[in-house]
């Protein structure tokens, strides 16, 4: 199998996930297999090339060079890892290159390290994100003196630097005489020809040496493992031919790649500028065009489970703007809903069942935000509900026995769809009852809400209870949900940053009428439903994407 067939199967590949970088993988896997680019039966065979090797090794090491010459360690039968064409020869890594480790100057001695003009010095880090298969030099240089007072040694221009530490497996060609750290073991090329295919090799293997490294809390390959990885040595010209193809190829996945990247970003403006309009319209004629124009695009728009994401949010704040269903000039409005709503707390206090609540100021016209249906109302959320604030339990104060309250101490104990807990009590200091919405108050998940399933829960001070009064339940968990940016937006604090009670309670929202409020929260079931169903449909294409990416990586390296 040759370019050719991989060619044909780049639009599948390109389609998973990651499937460029998949491409690249792919690419080199062929190159070193010997199936990206036909065999021609004119080349010298890998085993001439093999002893012109042993030849150059013994003048290199008379005249002092790198390298004790060794006798090729061809692979037996029983260590080959995969089948290579017949011109081609498996050895060690050793065999076609000596490898060389680095070393570290001490960094306390100033005459060891220079700004300029001196031997251009590598570490691991400075290959990250290199961008590029040449190394010219890192952040630092060593002078002369820190060259003999340490273990690194000048690599000559064409070495094949791989990291074998912190990480493992990054890999460049030196540009110029480079030294390194520890964190290397070069292979210095016997041959300098080969060094573009030995640094393809190495890209190849790198994962694969990364993953059987040992080592547990610092993994590291020594220079004898490295020495050993089996190699496929192809005739000199086939190399050639070969690394040309791969350069052709990876140029071909950088061209894919940038056009994925410009085709996502414009997707994702077109998407967010359109939700944009859809959200904050005011005019009833415009809202439809935006409307129209969004369902036009849908298929185009919503193609991932991000853009999926995105939607459920945009749908989200037309529920709680009065968009999303038709409104009834028959609902009883909400300036009647309040009034009843007022007159219950009023009820709830006298009967000890609420605490007493401050008065909470009028909302300004600035802070209405966008306009709302004939019937609503822009309404403090405090006017609402009762907002029960946790309280903090040190360990001898619970258990997890499961005697007592269940405790619930924060979004981990949310789970996917309902709070369960790990922990229990017997404190009663903050209690939150069956159909509460939990709203997460401290730490990294400010603004997340849950309902409480539980019949009574106590909570602590990461969460506060919002109990609706007169209101649906559903709804306010909505209007919860809906200021999520905005409870992010204000908390304080810098180890456990959070919001407080005022914030909850002085925030503004939008209230309709009761009847409206039901119809809302049936319209967001069954959008929600359907938002469900196309994010697996569309995770479902990216498996099967995956999936047959798979199967062609296979067909195109099996033996």
């Amino acid at each position: 199998m040759t370019s050719g067939a991989l060619l044909q199967q780049f639009d599948v590949m390109a389609d998973a996930p990651n499937g460029v970088q998949k491409l690249r993988e792919l690419i080199l896997q062929l190159a070193v297999r010997g199936k990206l680019v036909p065999q021609d039966s004119s080349d010298e065979p890998a085993s001439l090339l093999l002893k012109q090797i042993a030849e150059k090794v013994e003048r290199h090491y008379a005249n002092g060079g790198i390298g004790k010459p060794t006798t090729a360690d061809l692979l037996a039968a029983d260590d080959i890892p995969h089948h290579v064409p017949d011109s081609w020869r498996w050895v060690r890594l050793s065999s076609v290159g000596a490898i060389i480790g680095g070393g570290t100057p001490k960094t306390e001695v100033a005459a060891y390290w220079i700004d300029d003009g001196g031997v251009p010095w590598l570490t691991p880090a400075d290959l990250n994100g290199l961008g590029s298969k040449y190394a010219h030099g890192g952040r630092r240089q060593i002078s002369q003196l820190g060259l003999e007072n340490s273990a690194a040694q000048i690599l000559p221009t064409g070495s094949v630097l791989f990291s074998s530490r912190a990480p493992i497996g990054y890999v460049a060609i030196a540009a110029n005489p480079i030294a390194t750290n520890q964190g290397f073991k070069s292979c210095v090329p016997y041959v300098g020809l080969m060094s573009d295919f030995i640094f393809r090799f190495l890209q190849a293997v790198g994962p694969e040496v990364d993953r059987k490294a040992p080592g547990t809390t610092f993994r590291e390959v020594s220079g004898k493992i490295v020495g050993q990885i089996p190699f496929p040595l192809p005739p000199l010209a086939e190399q050639r031919r070969i690394t040309a193809k791969v350069e052709e190829l990876m140029a071909l996945c950088d061209t894919l790649e940038a056009q994925q990247q410009r085709r996502t970003v414009a997707r994702m403006r077109l998407n967010r500028s359109a939700l944009h309009q859809l959200t904050t319209t005011s005019a009833d004629a415009e809202f439809a065009a935006h409307w129209q124009r969004l369902r036009e695009n849908f298929h185009m728009l919503y193609d991932t489970p991000k853009t999926v994401a995105e939607l459920r949010q945009a749908v989200l704040q037309l529920a709680v703007r009065g968009k999303l269903v038709l409104q009834d000039t028959s609902d009883e409005p909400s300036s009647v809903l309040l009034d009843r709503i007022a007159t219950e707390k009023a009820r709830l206090f006298e009967e000890g069942k609420i605490g007493k609540q401050g008065p909470l100021p009028p909302i300004p016209q600035d802070e209405t935000r966008l306009p709302v249906p004939d019937g609503w109302e822009w309404v403090r959320f405090g006017r609402v509900m009762e907002l029960i604030s946790g309280q903090h339990l040190t360990p001898d104060l619970y258990n997890e026995r499961g005697d007592g309250l269940p405790y619930l101490t924060g979004p981990a104990d949310f789970g996917d769809f309902f709070p369960t807990a790990s922990r229990w009590t017997h404190e009663r200091r903050a209690v939150a009852k069956k159909g509460d919405i939990l709203l997460t108050v401290k730490g990294a998940g400010v603004g997340k809400t849950n309902v409480l399933r539980y019949d009574e829960a106590a909570i602590s001070r990461q969460l506060m209870a919002i109990r609706p009064v007169l209101v649906d339940a559903r709804f306010v968990d909505l209007l919860a949900h809906s200021a999520t940016e905005r409870f992010r937006a204000e908390q304080i604090g810098i180890a456990i940053p959070g919001i407080g009670r005022d914030d909850v309670l002085r925030l503004g929202v939008p209230l309709p009428p009761m009847a409206e409020q039901h119809r809302i929260v049936a319209k967001m079931d069954e959008l929600m439903t359907r938002c469900n169903a196309l994010e697996m449909q569309l995770r479902g294409a990216r498996e099967g994407a995956t999936q047959l990416a798979v199967s062609v990586v296979h067909h195109l390296t099996a033996a």
